[in-house]
């Protein structure tokens, strides 16, 4: 065999081992970023939501919720912009807060304001996640360092005996009441004015209530009152009523960027069939 030929078959075989070595290094990195990839869209998540469910699990405030119902609620959460008029097409109520606001920041002013939101309805219509918003606004409370959480108790008003689990809850002077379904209470679906006038008295000892409750409840705005009927004894900033009014916001419906978002969560992105 000639040298050149020689030469020829060396090329060959350094080429053929070259594509090898690149090959190999090619699946390595391929695999390398499949772990990576898997480690920040599925593993990380899941240890994340492991440790906020076993959180919340130990909190006093949210054990009436079982860790399924709370695993639902915050996987794939988006949150929701709030707005102060019925998305619905209801008459702009006379007490409004600000239109199309990010629903954790609204909540957070009105909650930590001093004097003025005491007693807040949350209205949405069936289905757009006012449950799945207290369990996540309360696992993000939990998330903040322990000098700026507010101290929460969350009851769905659902359950037969959540009246005398709110008398029984202690110090209610420096907590937040969240009651969830105001709409699926047993009296309220009976007589709803007469069932709020129970819960105002109830939860008066309390530095602030949040009521959420299906929109459709109250056929007409006028059946919603204006007035809890408990009148304010701390100072009071200028323009500020003598009385604790109820205030009310609504969820708006998720806009495309939302939708988008949750399906980028919900599905990842190599499942492009799911996401279409």
């Amino acid at each position: 065999m000639s040298p050149d030929s020689l030469s020829i078959s060396f090329d060959f075989q350094t080429i053929s081992d070259w594509v090898k070595l690149i090959g190999g290094i090619i699946a390595i990195i391929g695999v390398l970023f499949g772990i990576i990839v898997s480690f920040f869209t599925k593993l990380l998540p899941w240890m994340r939501n492991r440790k906020t469910h076993k959180e919340l699990q130990q909190t006093s405030g949210i054990k009436v919720f079982t860790i399924g119902e709370v695993e639902n609620a915050t996987r794939y959460y988006v949150e929701p912009f709030c707005q102060s008029v019925d998305p619905a097409g209801g008459d702009e109520p006379k007490l409004v807060y600000a239109a199309r606001q990010d629903i954790f920041d609204a909540i957070d002013e009105m909650l930590y304001h001093p004097t003025e939101y005491r007693y807040l309805f949350l209205l949405a219509d069936s289905g757009m996640g006012k449950t799945s918003f207290l369990l996540n606004y309360y696992a993000r409370n939990l998330r903040k360092r322990r000098s700026k959480r507010l101290n929460l108790v969350l009851l769905p008003l659902g359950i037969s005996d959540v009246g005398k689990r709110i008398q029984d809850i202690a110090k209610k002077e420096s907590k937040i009441l969240l009651l969830d379904a105001f709409d699926e209470d047993t009296l309220a679906i009976v007589d709803h004015a007469e069932r709020l006038k129970d819960l105002v008295n109830l939860s008066r000892d309390f530095l602030k209530v949040l009521i959420t409750c299906r929109t459709q409840f109250f056929p007409k705005d006028e059946e919603l009152p204006k007035e809890t009927g408990i009148i304010k004894v701390a100072p009071r900033e200028a323009g500020e009523q003598k009385e604790y009014m109820f205030h009310k916001l609504y969820l708006s419906p998720f806009n495309q960027n939302q939708v988008d978002k949750f399906v980028k969560k919900r599905y990842a992105f190599w499942k492009v069939k799911k996401r279409n």
